[in-house]
Order: structure tokens, then sequence, then C-alpha cells
């Protein structure tokens, strides 16, 4: 049973979602999102690891504080102090579109407590200014029209065509569910990512890249560019799905993290 709590740490509290038991994993959620994108894939992976899916700065049940903005560079001190909390000297750590930019953050602040990386749906390299102009404009969109608005314009990027009802009803709750500040802030931080690219080349731990077929935000060769920078990496295609893989095909997600797990665990990897 996945349960619901909240931890002191960084000088804030953090809400979060824990199910399972074992070697501590950490799942870090995506733009418009909160720690609920992860249940799909939490319920499915069993006993492996204890997995805790944590609302960022802003999101989910995690205020966001007084900043205007929350740069990702400190959402992965967040994570570092979080896994700390958690009882862990290091962790499987698990980042989905933004939470892979956390992660990325994350690998070149402090990489001691990073055990084994996931990257699901994120790419390394930073906005070019086509990026850059759709953040400013997306951010227009929330605040002139509203949450709706932004997610309409935002879904035909998020999942494949052919995506069920329920995936887009998920997504819509979560995105309407958000504060407005959290998603400005979460956008900002987002534009003024470096490209991390050697974050990953340099990083002596396994790699685990996830792509959707589909991909919008992080085309397939974006991510295969991770995987092979990666000295220890693998990339995996996910055929069909869009970019949000943990709710478009939880069953091939949780089934590429446990696989990959039980392989670094038993060195065979």
């Amino acid at each position: 049973m996945t349960t619901f709590h909240t931890i002191a740490a960084a000088g804030s509290r953090f809400s979060y979602r824990e199910r399972g038991s074992g070697p501590l994993a950490l799942l870090l959620h995506g733009f418009g999102m909160d720690s609920r994108m992860w249940e799909p894939v939490m319920e499915r992976i069993g006993a492996r690891r204890r997995c805790v899916a944590v609302d960022l700065r802003g999101a989910g049940g995690t205020v966001l504080g007084s900043a205007a903005s929350v740069p990702l560079e400190r959402h992965a001190d967040d994570v570092a102090a979080l896994i700390a909390a958690f009882g862990g000297d290091a962790a499987d750590v698990v980042g989905f579109s933004m939470g892979g930019f956390v992660l990325l953050a994350l690998l070149e602040r402090t990489p001691a407590v990073v055990r084994t990386a996931a990257f699901v749906g994120t790419r390394a390299n930073a906005d070019d200014a086509a990026g850059l102009a759709t953040r400013e404009a997306l951010v227009g969109t929330l605040l002139e029209h509203g949450r709706a608005a932004a997610y309409t314009e935002l879904l035909p990027r998020l999942v494949a065509a052919d995506a069920a009802e329920l995936v887009r009803a998920r997504l819509r709750t979560m995105l309407e569910d958000q504060p407005y500040e959290g998603l400005v802030a979460a956008q900002r931080a987002m534009a003024e990512r470096p490209d991390r690219l050697e974050v990953v080349r340099g990083a002596r731990l396994p790699v685990l890249v996830v792509a959707g077929e589909h991909d919008a935000f992080a085309p397939p060769p974006l991510p295969a560019a991770m995987a092979e920078a990666a000295a220890d990496g693998r990339l995996e295609v996910i055929a069909g799905v869009g970019h949000t893989m943990p709710l478009e095909a939880p069953v091939d997600v949780a089934r590429l993290l446990a696989g990959f797990w039980d392989r670094t665990a038993s060195a065979a990897w």
C-alpha cells in the first residue's frame, strides 16, 4: 500500500509517497505534476526497493516558500538532504523530465548520494532559442488564461495520440492542482539550466535512460546521446508512447527499473 507523509529537510517540509521495502529509491516528478505520477509504477515494482516519490518545492503538498523561483541546483540540494533524512547514504534516483534535470544537477553537485541514475523522458542539453520562447509563451498562457488552457496547449506534446482517457484525466488533475507560483518557478528554473551532457559523461555509476518512441519533449536521439555519453549506460525505448511514460506505460517503466536495479545489484549490468 502506498502511504502519504511529510518530512523535514533542507529547512522546509516535503510531502512524499512511499511504498515497498529494501534499498532506498527516490523518484522525482516532472513539470506540472507531483508524486502522484509515480503511483502506477510504484505499485508494480514490488519489494525490490523502498520507493519514495517526493513533491519538489512548489509542487503537490510541498510549498514553494517566498522565493520567486527555485533553481534546479536548489532542488538537487533538497534531494541530497532528503536522502539523508530518509536514512540513506545513497539512493537509486529516478528522474522523469524536469526530475531528470534535477538528477543531472545532483550528479554534478553531490554525486556520492546517487547509487544508480535512471532518466525517464529526459535530455541533457540546454534549451535553444525556440525552446526558451516556448517556455515564455507557456508562462504567459498560465498567467493570462489559466491552468486549463496550459493543459490544452501541452497535452499533444505530453502523450501519444492514442493515449488512454485515464492518462489524460490524471495529467489534467495534477496540472490543475499545482500552484501557479510553483508552475512559473519551474519554467524559470528549466529555462536557466545549462547543458549537462558532460555531467553524464563523467558519471561513474550505472545509468539507465528510458525514451518514448513519440516523445515530443525528449525525442529518442536526445536520450540516446545521454546513454552513449555515460561510461556505464543503457538506452531503452518504449514503443508507441509519448512523453509521460510512467502514466502511459507503467508496466514497461516498472519492468525496466526493476531489471536495472536487479542487474546492478548483482554486478551483472
